[in-house]
């Protein structure tokens, strides 16, 4: 709260602890503005809040994933290619030509790259990429955040880095420019 107003404060410290509280206000503050009751809001509450349930689901699953992630994960020794985090539930077998653009290079281990869950987050939403030879590359959005503790010390920190490549099966430039000029924001 270091630029809120007094008011702000003010409402900052009562509602802090009983969001449910600030919810149920905030809902009454709206109706007024659109000249309902509070009982309406109430009655409209108490129909529409749904009961916690649950239902099957059919879902494709894509076959070979596992077999692909473990050519991946001893490729890399089982760390991330960025920031070598050795945890093998936290690493993903990111693939570097997205799963549904191409269905030829989906077990390709030339298009995939051993990465923590958070880099490998960042790579799928455009933030993070590999240059030609194989640095670390970081968006704009990124590079615009540089005084925020967790950018800095999760991506920030490695950008210009080379990765850290395979043993065997290392990306193809062909992939990584691919997703550079496809997908990354820049």
């Amino acid at each position: 709260m270091q630029h809120g107003a007094k008011l702000e404060e003010t409402i900052w410290d009562e509602f802090n602890q009983n969001w449910d509280e600030l919810a149920y206000q905030s809902e009454i503050a709206l109706a007024e503005l659109r000249g309902q009751k509070e009982s309406d809001l109430v009655k409209r509450f108490e129909k529409e809040l749904p009961p916690g349930d649950e239902r099957k689901a059919f879902a494709k699953v894509r076959i070979n994933q596992s077999f692909f992630r473990e050519m991946i994960l001893a490729s890399y020794r089982t760390r991330c290619a960025v920031c070598s985090l050795p945890k093998p539930e936290l690493l993903v077998a990111s693939h570097i030509v997205p799963w549904s653009l191409d269905i030829s290079l989906r077990m390709n281990p030339k298009n995939g790259i051993c990465m923590c869950v958070l880099h490998d987050k960042a790579f799928d939403k455009s933030l993070l990429s590999i240059a030609d030879d194989y640095r670390i590359l970081l968006s704009n959005t990124l590079k615009k955040l540089p005084n925020e503790v967790s950018v800095q010390r999760g991506f920030i920190v490695y950008e210009g880095n080379l990765i850290t490549l395979p043993d065997r099966f290392i990306p193809d430039k062909e992939f990584i420019r691919f997703h550079r000029e496809n997908i990354f924001a820049g």
